[in-house]
């Protein structure tokens, strides 16, 4: 639903301002104007295009040039947006204080520059060139944003001590990988490039904390095939995040099962290296219950009758689920989700819904670790959030 009113009515609207605000009050001529108010409408409408269209068998170069495009330019006009709303809130807030200055004595008024002496030409001047400054800082950083967003997950190394852990667990290493949004901009080479990276790192194990996929299994199939090539002799475990269920969740727990998953799906499994042993959970994302009334999160099916004394490690999508994570005893939750922000005002926004935004952080006795993701979703942009994977070493705690 939220999708559905963000797609159809925030971002025409966000559209509608920019144009209001930057092509209507220009000095351009009106072929010009009308030539700015069609590119946008161009861009708005090739990204519907695209977002209906594909999966449906229009993979030419011609349509994937026109998808990739539109998804790059709704990075550019968000952008653009942001700066023009910051403006304009920023010039109200002028105008309020202004109306809040004491009124100037009789005396004073006489020494005040008047009306008809002020320039408006100059003051046109500047407006206009601060609009052309916000369409050009816009393409700078959208510029930006798909340079990193186009190279490899940068490999984020993290040491988690760990109560209890066995002298044959210290040292393991856990290779997360999550968001990776195989779709619309994430193709099969993205995927093999992540694959190799992955096992140059030479995992224990890998888990995969959701939203690995953002299409029908019927069409990207191909693209996630490289994952079946990662090793970890502990094993390759997955659960769910809020895409898969978007994208046909069934369907897609088969095919990462056939390419060498095991899902833990408000389950888990007790994972052993010589004499050392540990639970590794995994719960659903709350999305889930949407679509399938066995999907609904629960954290007390995941732990239910595991072995007491060993640690617990816990694959939760959200961060947000670190509170329950904590009252439950949970020593380390391995989430994602965020995109670390991914663009702004991104970074704003995700904090307002979950606790954390990326990196390592404790809650009581319990760690947990946001990753930024390995991939992107919407427009193939990361600014001040490069992707990531993320190698996790547990050592014993002191």
């Amino acid at each position: 639903m939220f999708f559905i009113f963000f797609a159809f009515f925030l971002v025409p609207m966000a559209y509608l301002y920019i144009g209001r605000r930057l092509i209507s009050t220009s000095r351009l001529s009106r072929p010009w104007k009308a030539a700015a108010w069609l590119v946008m409408a161009a861009s708005l409408a090739a990204l519907y295009v695209a977002r209906t269209h594909w999966g449906n068998g229009h993979d030419t170069p011609a349509f994937l040039f026109m998808m990739n495009t539109a998804y790059a330019s709704l990075g550019f006009f968000g952008l653009l947006f942001c700066l023009v709303l910051f403006r304009d809130a920023a010039l109200i807030a002028g105008r309020f204080m202004k109306r809040l200055r004491p009124r100037p004595k009789a005396a004073d008024k006489e020494s005040e520059p008047r009306p008809g002496l002020q320039n408006p030409g100059r003051r046109l001047f500047l407006e206009q060139s601060m609009n052309l400054g916000m369409v050009g800082l816009s393409g700078a950083l959208t510029a930006q944003g798909l340079v990193v967003a186009s190279r490899p997950p940068l490999v984020e190394r993290v040491r988690v001590p760990i109560a209890n852990l066995s002298a044959d667990l210290e040292g393991l290493r856990i290779v997360q990988i999550t968001d990776l949004h195989v779709g619309p901009t994430i193709d099969h080479a993205y995927v093999d490039m992540v694959t190799d990276l992955v096992n140059r790192l030479r995992p224990d194990l890998v888990a995969a904390t959701g939203d690995m996929v953002d299409g029908r299994a019927g069409y990207i199939l191909s693209d996630v095939e490289p994952l079946a090539k990662i090793q970890a002799p502990l094993g390759k475990f997955y659960t769910t995040g809020n895409h898969e269920y978007y994208h046909g969740v069934e369907e897609w727990l088969k095919e990462l099962t056939r390419l060498g998953f095991t899902p833990l799906l408000n389950r888990h499994q007790v994972v052993e290296r010589g004499n050392g042993r540990l639970v590794l959970a995994g719960v659903t994302d709350p999305r889930g219950e949407w679509f399938a009334a066995n999907h609904f999160p629960d954290l007390g099916a995941a732990l239910a009758n595991a072995p007491q004394g060993l640690p617990r490690i816990l694959l939760a999508h959200r961060p947000s689920v670190i509170f329950d994570s904590a009252r439950a005893g949970v020593d380390l939750q391995l989430s994602g989700h965020t995109h670390g922000g991914q663009l702004f005002p991104g970074h704003l926004l995700v904090r307002l819904r979950e606790p954390f935004l990326s990196g390592l952080h404790q809650v009581g006795r319990t760690w947990v670790y946001v990753s930024r993701g390995a991939g992107c979703w919407g427009p193939p942009i990361r600014l001040g959030a490069p992707a990531e994977v993320t190698e996790i070493t547990l050592t014993r705690a002191a």
